[in-house]
């Protein structure tokens, strides 16, 4: 959109406040100390619109960063006392002030920041989510270098750290972030080349990227739930010389989409010894898809892993597993969005890409929620959800692995 505020408007409205004094001279004659102070008026305001000018200006060439952000508050009230890092227990939290900056450089070059500060158990975390910076060739490539999120699936890409965004408080457990318990990389250190081809009335997209390879860290010796560890993207290195390579294919039309995805790693198991306690080659395909109109909203998404374990030299060992999630809402009038989703995780405990991450283990969930959209910028949220956990997991307390919640959240974005 061009500026508002240009030369010819300044000159116009000069001229406006220029025949209002002269109308003020004519019903009311002034004395010459009266003419003076208005003509020092005149100049005020001519020297500030000149100002304004020259800022919008500036503005409208790139000089300014335009920055927009999200925050959210929330109440949680759990059936048990676990700390868990997808559970936030009981009573009331501030979960994240979300900072992200859009400049434009040129008609095509272009970087996104993303800056969260958010409260961990542990205390204030403050993490540069994404750093990633890109050139537009044409409709059908742009090229981006830096840390940004996989894309793969639907969700991954369509909801960040923002949690106005998205309809549901939780995302679901296996692809949540990183230091959430996440069992996949939601963020990739590299390189994406993203684009679509028109097909007809839709429209083919794609995605291929490659990055640093991953690896399970904070693990202990012994692989049971209390020292298991969480999956780190190595922003700095590629600790194993073996980088992560993915695609996402997806057919859109209007509010459909269906996609086909998959990537492959090689993932090294680290305890803090020299040694690590192993390698695992990951490989992943997948299916998804996502619809959206006036009323429905719906997202399915299906992870199929087929692993192999490194760790003994000479010696190669297969497991498979999968993951899962379906999402469905319908919008009632116009603020009001209820929905539900199932999610599930079929995880073989052989494998220690999973048997050494926190949350590596079979489970199943069920969410019921609203969402009431109070404006354009504003959302409340009610979700009841239960997790079933039914290998690998704690044997004290009176839950043993199972625990419900109730959480409400009011999140915003500016």
């Amino acid at each position: 959109m061009k500026s508002l505020i240009n030369k010819h408007n300044l000159n116009l409205v000069t001229q406006c406040v220029m025949v209002l004094a002269a109308s003020h001279l004519f019903i009311s004659p002034a004395s010459a100390d009266e003419i003076a102070d208005l003509k020092a008026r005149l100049a005020t305001v001519e020297r500030d619109l000149g100002q304004l000018v020259e800022s919008d200006s500036k503005g409208a060439t790139g000089g300014g960063i335009p920055v927009h952000g999200f925050a959210d508050v929330g109440f949680t009230r759990a059936s048990n006392n676990e700390t868990r890092l997808d559970q936030a227990g009981h009573g009331f939290w501030a979960n994240a002030l979300d900072f992200y900056l859009t400049p434009q450089f040129t008609d095509r070059s272009k970087a996104l920041i993303e800056l969260i500060f958010e409260f961990l158990p542990d205390g204030l975390a403050t993490d540069l989510e994404r750093i990633q910076v890109g050139y537009t060739f044409n409709d059908q490539l742009t090229a981006w270098a830096g840390r940004f999120h996989a894309p793969y699936g639907y969700w991954n890409t369509a909801f960040h750290h923002g949690a106005q965004i998205q309809t549901s408080i939780t995302r679901p457990r296996f692809i949540d972030f990183e230091d959430k318990g996440g069992l996949m990389p939601a963020h990739v250190m590299g390189a994406w080349a993203t684009g679509g081809v028109p097909v007809g009335n839709a429209k083919l997209n794609y995605d291929v990227y490659v990055g640093n390879g991953n690896a399970i860290i904070d693990v202990g010796t012994v692989t049971t739930p209390s020292n298991r560890g969480y999956l780190t993207i190595n922003n700095a290195r590629d600790s194993n010389n073996n980088m992560l390579v993915g695609v996402n294919v997806a057919y859109k039309m209007g509010g459909m989409a269906v996609g086909v995805h998959g990537f492959s790693e090689r993932v090294n198991i680290e305890d803090g010894s020299p040694a690590g306690l192993g390698e695992v080659s990951v490989k992943m395909t997948g299916l998804y898809g996502a619809y959206e109109d006036d009323n429905w909203e719906s997202i399915v998404e299906y992870y199929r892993f087929k692993n192999e374990d490194l760790t003994v030299p000479g010696v190669t060992t297969s497991n498979s597993s999968w993951l899962g999630f379906a999402q469905l809402g319908y919008a009632v009038g116009d603020k009001w969005l209820p929905y539900l989703r199932w999610e599930k995780a079929s995880l073989d405990q052989a494998d220690p890409y999973f048997n050494t991450q926190a949350y590596g283990v079979t489970y199943k969930r069920e969410v019921v929620g609203a969402r009431y959209m109070m404006n354009a910028n504003a959302a409340l949220k009610l979700e009841v959800n239960r997790t079933k956990e039914s290998d690998g997991i704690p044997t004290s307390g009176p839950d043993n692995g199972s625990y419900k919640e109730v959480r409400a959240q009011y999140s915003i974005r500016f």
